[in-house]
């Protein structure tokens, strides 16, 4: 009985901590967008540090520590990832 009564209130409590996530839901990082129109969309990022790593520097210093003993397809799929960035920010400064 004890254990229905536990799997009851688990069920209850997973229901509203989905419905605070669903309503409260926000996209990471959209307090950096500034909306111009309905179809255009402006990136506000805030100035660079000059002694802040680049998205470049970081990435190697991950494929360092990370990737020792592991496939040539790891580093590929970090370089990927990190150039999908890179296309929509360029190879700015972690700074922010």
């Amino acid at each position: 009985m004890a254990r229905v009564q536990a799997n009851t209130a688990t069920a209850k409590l997973d229901t509203y901590w989905s419905q605070i996530r669903l309503a409260k839901f926000e996209v990471i990082g959209m307090s950096l967008v500034r909306v111009i129109s309905s179809n255009n969309a402006v990136v506000d990022l805030p100035s660079p540090h000059s002694d802040c790593p680049s998205l470049l520097d970081a990435l190697e210093v991950y494929i360092d520590q990370k990737g020792k003993g592991r496939l040539k397809t790891y580093r590929l799929a970090a370089e990927r990832s990190c150039n999908y960035v890179m296309g929509i920010c360029g190879n700015t400064p972690l700074s922010g």
